[in-house]
């Protein structure tokens, strides 16, 4: 009986565990650069326990009863997501692989959110005002305004 209640206890925890990463990715659907989440269940192995029929003469073995399944990781999904001109010249993005460098008060980061904007130094930055960082650090566009900048195809 301990089993079933465990069991069940660890269907609902997983169960939660489920709608929540779902709530996250729908809430976040429209963000740009968002990464969807994604969970890895596993089955309880260490309490499989052998069953057999009840009241079988001859106790024939019909399998393990395992105590459910848990979550074993949540994973981002770093597929490439869709690609939305805005029309903005200072938005930008990465087809394939990579990300974008910026930086943070607490050291670099890494994101696929290309909306950027010019502050009032002249750096390109995050809508949270990080500055992007190129192969030579702060991408500094001067007085350059959107439609002046020119992005190779390579970056």
């Amino acid at each position: 009986m301990v089993i079933g209640i465990e069991s069940a206890v660890n269907g609902m925890i997983g169960v939660q565990n489920w709608n929540d990463v779902i709530t996250n990715n729908l809430a976040n659907v429209n963000t740009p650069g968002f990464k969807s989440s994604m969970l890895a269940f596993k089955n309880i192995q260490d309490m499989a326990i052998n069953q057999r029929l009840p009241n079988s003469s001859d106790s024939e073995y019909i399998g393990n009863l395992s105590a459910g399944g848990v979550v074993d990781s949540t994973m981002l999904d770093m597929r490439q997501g869709s690609i939305q001109v805005t029309g903005n010249k200072s938005d930008l993005a990465i087809s394939g692989k990579g990300f974008f460098t910026v930086k943070t008060p607490n050291g670099d980061a890494y994101t696929r959110n290309g909306s950027f904007i010019k502050n009032s130094d002249g750096l390109l930055t995050t809508t949270d005002g990080y500055p992007v960082l190129g192969q030579k650090g702060p991408i500094n566009i001067g007085s350059k305004t959107a439609q002046d900048i020119n992005i190779a195809s390579d970056g």
